[in-house]
């Protein structure tokens, strides 16, 4: 079974909570169908950029998820400075103020 395919069928047919599991209702039999099928729609587990070094690397316009919640997209200022916005609110941030582990929920084309 892939890595992939091994952590949606955990995922559905139940998760870790503490040193013990919850259990769903959902079988093992019918989370490896469920999990196939997932896979064959396209899914690909989103990345994970945990250092500063990943993050800066991306190419502008690409987006980000980080601990605070808010997606964060990387943009150009006009002097060629780069720096961080959440979509539709004014404040900047830079590179050091995104907190780690980040999810990339987009990435655009350099």
């Amino acid at each position: 079974m892939s890595d992939a395919r091994a952590e949606l069928v955990d995922e559905i047919a139940g998760r870790p909570i503490g040193s013990g599991y919850y259990s769903t209702s959902v079988g093992i039999d019918e989370a490896r169908e469920i999990a196939d099928a997932i896979l064959a729609a396209g899914y690909s587990k989103p990345r994970t950029i945990s250092t500063v070094e990943e993050l800066d690397a991306l190419p502008v316009e690409s987006i980000v998820r980080d601990v605070d919640g808010l997606p964060k997209e990387k943009q150009n200022a006009t002097g060629g400075e780069v720096f961080w916005a959440a979509p539709g609110h004014s404040k900047h941030y830079g590179t050091g103020s995104i907190w780690l582990p980040a999810t990339v929920l987009y990435e655009s084309l350099p």
